[in-house]
């Protein structure tokens, strides 16, 4: 992508040693050195069908990303020419900087979200799940995450978070165990 303030460039990065990998992206403003806004940590692992697919188990957004553009996230539909087909439990919990995630984008590749995967959102209202999602762990998403002396994680509700989802999917069926706001996804 490129415009008069510089471009943003999509790196990755895959170590064949621990099937493990950075996808980043990074901005280079106009005449200055490249500064990453969002990287996300991916591992090969087998999807439903047994075929090769990744897994995002960690999202870090930076203090700049935040600045500039509303700490909001999209999950590309592929890495490495495969599908993302999973965020893992408490991929959230690697963002930096206290910087809260305000806003994802799931991609409609995406069949399984863990427990906690954006317990750690803060600014967040909001989701829109897509109907291919299966399993959606929990406190996935409308929770904040504390923890408590000794290590004890603590999960408080946000009050009015909405859940934009098909009828009849785990996503709604998610908001409605919740008590979540559950509105229609139009797909």
């Amino acid at each position: 992508m490129f415009d008069e303030s510089g471009y943003v460039e999509f790196v990755t990065k895959f170590d064949e040693e621990t099937n493990c990998g950075t996808y980043e992206e990074i901005e280079y403003p106009y005449g200055a050195v490249g500064q990453t806004l969002r990287c996300l940590k991916f591992k090969k692992i087998k999807g439903d069908d047994g075929a090769d697919a990744i897994a995002v188990f960690g999202i870090e957004v930076t203090d700049v990303c935040e600045k500039y553009y509303n700490s909001a996230v999209e999950i590309p539909d592929e890495i490495m020419n495969l599908p993302v087909t999973a965020i893992e439990p408490y991929a959230s919990n690697v963002t930096g900087y206290n910087v809260s995630i305000s806003d994802v984008k799931i991609p409609g590749t995406i069949t399984s979200i863990g427990e906690g995967a954006f317990a750690d959102m803060g600014e967040m209202e909001s989701v829109k799940i897509p109907k291919t999602v299966k399993n959606i762990g929990e406190y996935a998403f409308g929770y904040i995450r504390y923890t408590r002396a000794g290590n004890e994680d603590v999960f408080e509700k946000c009050e009015d978070f909405v859940i934009f989802c098909s009828s009849g999917s785990a996503a709604e069926e998610y908001a409605k165990k919740n008590g979540f706001i559950c509105k229609p996804l139009a797909e």
